[in-house]
């Protein structure tokens, strides 16, 4: 996308890398996207038995938008890949309204876990809340390195621009 003009930024905690310009157009950084914000922490407890525990960095999409400056802007792809935390980013992001007003297009890798009767109501319920906020599916398929992933791609109705220059 960056070849095309396109500023990309990556977001991905789990690689261990600090915030940097991976490439002309592509920024990179050292945090996940959540349904919270939440800095880095370090904890050390206990007075005999101390230990530290890292968690990531986290923002949600409309503090990432308000902290690159962007909240003035749209944005032309969203893609997320955040292994089964996207539902409840998902719901997050539809309740506050940040996917219908700000994101063009949404790319979702779901990972389909059925622990309980109730998972299939919950998926269900968030995929047509995305449908009720005018997003509409253009192209799905199943992933074929993920047993229980499917890929999905969404436009936004409420951002298409139909004017032609």
């Amino acid at each position: 996308m960056a070849k095309y003009g396109c500023e990309v930024f990556a977001f991905d905690p789990s690689m261990g890398k600090e915030d940097h310009k991976h490439s002309e157009g592509v920024m990179f950084f050292n945090q996940a996207l959540s349904d919270i914000n939440q800095e880095r922490l370090i904890t050390s407890t206990n007075d005999s038995d101390q230990y530290e525990k890292e968690a990531w960095k986290s923002r949600t999409l409309a503090m990432t938008i308000e902290e690159l400056g962007h909240s003035q802007r749209k944005i032309d792809i969203v893609k997320i890949d955040i292994e089964s935390d996207e539902w409840i980013c998902l719901r997050h992001m539809l309740a506050d309204g940040t996917l219908r007003s700000h994101v063009r297009q949404l790319d979702v890798e779901y990972h389909i876990i059925m622990t309980s009767s109730n998972d299939l109501r919950e998926y269900y319920s968030t995929v047509k809340w995305l449908e009720r906020q005018g997003f509409r599916i253009f192209h799905s398929r199943r992933n074929p390195y993920c047993s229980e992933c499917w890929e999905m791609s969404y436009i936004n109705t409420n951002l298409v621009d139909l004017t032609l220059n």
